[in-house]
């Protein structure tokens, strides 16, 4: 059966994700994607790894969609992001999460930027970016 487009809210979601649409995954993906990222990658600094983290999330919510009781959507998907990124810190222990500016260039084989006009571009390529993706969040969330 194939859903029809409109603007679901988070207990429709939840029914219809309960209900085996696989579309409601793709739906909830769509409307919280964004935020999930954001507060993984606030902590990791690690855009991979905060995707990593957002798929695994959203995988365990389709594998235990009839296992878990989900009241409040947005609250449990920004809680179970939390907890991976808190699990994902605990198993780095043996390995090293932060590393120092031009660490991951040196290791990539990427030169630095050899002139302020390059680092110019890359400071507002990165502010087009970080705004384009603020201008997404609700107005309470933003700081």
């Amino acid at each position: 059966m194939m859903l029809e487009y409109k603007v679901y809210d988070d207990h429709e979601l939840v029914a219809l994700l309960k209900a085996d649409h696989q579309m409601a995954l793709k739906l909830i993906y769509e409307k919280y994607w964004k935020r999930l990222y954001l507060s993984a990658y606030s902590v990791l600094k690690d855009g991979d790894q905060a995707q990593d983290i957002l798929q695994e999330v959203l995988l365990q919510l389709w594998i235990r969609k009839n296992e878990v009781e989900i009241e409040n959507l947005c609250p449990y998907l920004f809680t179970a992001v939390r907890y991976k990124v808190l699990s994902y810190i605990r198993s780095a222990d043996h390995r090293k999460v932060f590393i120092e500016d031009g660490e991951l260039e040196q290791l990539a084989g990427i030169q630095q930027p050899h002139n302020n006009l390059e680092l110019n571009d890359i400071h507002k390529v990165l502010e087009l970016g970080i705004s384009d993706l603020l201008s997404t969040l609700p107005t309470g969330v933003r700081s």
